[in-house]
């Protein structure tokens, strides 16, 4: 009895030491005050602002974080943290639109106060969660939410996370719905955060595209007009036609003027990509001469067999298009050379010797 007696009382005295140890770096450390009574005084309001929480009593809490904001506000993150939740709950209690945006207002100064003394590099950057709550908060104030929105993309740059980009690139959508902001608005956003997306999961992208192409702000008719514009300022500019042919397409554009920006597009910048839509547009337009074209240069092009066959069996319908018959049985030839299960190739064959028969 007595040897655990011994032991119990060993434990003590290095528990008391220890807590004496912690108290002692209270005491010493700037962040909590300027004297010991004030460090002394800011780690108690802590350890009850603590307690407030626990208990849910915002009211009292609030008393603890503004003073707490004023005498130690780089003291700890979780004031911060605290004082968020605090405010926010008192906002969804408050008995009137003034004491609300007292309330909200509160929040937003308590993210900015913690990006003063804490920096905006956390696992989940301040200036986010401070544009989700407001967007959460006052949803209806769309010009703050859009700015929020945009100083977080800012201040994160190319290490924002796909997630937070298409949950801004949501609100501008709802925006132009609403006719708070122009398509001119939301094309340059789209372009503007599409960078931020290369990298993104492939279901992120296909979300941030699919929320543009649903939008309508890329119709066609909208697209041209501002791509008319845009040219006649930069005529022949290959970025400027690089981003309208690559929207008019998304948009499924086939008009006069898309056609002329992929023209313009391809002389520029060649690609197989491009070459196949103009192909396939001018065939569809009986225009095949054009189609012919576009196909010749990019038979030239290709390397691989396969899909070298295919473009000889797509010259092979433009040949029958302009009744060329001949010319569709010596495409469907070379398209069999290359790729002997082309089926396509071997049913314009046969075509062929039927016409003949006939």
């Amino acid at each position: 009895m007595k040897t655990l007696t011994k032991f119990a009382l060993a434990w003590a005295v290095i528990l008391i030491a220890a807590a004496s140890a912690v108290a002692q770096n209270f005491l010493e450390d700037p962040k909590y005050g300027s004297t010991p009574d004030e460090r002394k005084t800011n780690v108690g309001k802590l350890n009850f602002l603590s307690d407030a929480i626990t208990a849910r009593n915002w009211p009292l809490a609030s008393v603890y974080i503004r003073d707490l904001m004023n005498d130690a506000p780089a003291a700890s993150q979780a004031l911060y943290q605290y004082g968020a939740t605090t405010y926010k709950n008192l906002a969804a209690r408050a008995t009137s639109l003034a004491q609300k945006k007292v309330y909200v207002d509160s929040v937003m100064l308590i993210y900015d106060r913690r990006v003063e003394n804490f920096g905006n590099n956390q696992a989940t950057p301040a200036l986010q969660l401070k544009a989700r709550d407001y967007a959460a908060l006052n949803p209806m104030d769309r010009e703050n939410v859009r700015k929020f929105y945009k100083e977080a993309v800012d201040a994160s740059g190319a290490a924002i996370k796909s997630g937070f980009v298409l949950e801004y690139f949501q609100q501008l959508v709802t925006d132009y719905k609403g006719k708070t902001i122009t398509a001119e608005d939301l094309l340059a956003a789209y372009e503007e955060l599409s960078p931020l997306m290369e990298n993104a999961p492939a279901g992120d992208k296909d979300s941030f595209t699919g929320l543009f192409a649903t939008s309508g702000a890329a119709d066609c008719g909208v697209l041209e007009e501002l791509y008319t514009k845009e040219l006649a300022a930069k005529p022949g500019d290959v970025e400027v036609l690089g981003k309208a042919y690559s929207l008019m397409s998304m948009a499924g554009c086939e008009t006069d003027f898309y056609i002329s920006v992929a023209e313009q597009y391809y002389a520029a910048e060649p690609s197989s990509d491009v070459a196949i839509r103009l192909a396939m547009m001018f065939e569809q337009r009986e225009e095949f001469g054009k189609a012919l074209q576009y196909l010749n240069e990019m038979i030239e092009n290709e390397n691989d067999p396969v899909a070298k066959s295919n473009l000889y069996v797509r010259m092979a319908a433009s040949e029958l298009g302009q009744k060329r018959y001949s010319g569709a049985a010596q495409a469907a030839r070379q398209a069999i050379a290359l790729n002997p299960d082309n089926g396509y190739a071997h049913m314009f064959l046969a075509l062929h010797r039927r016409i003949v028969e006939l």
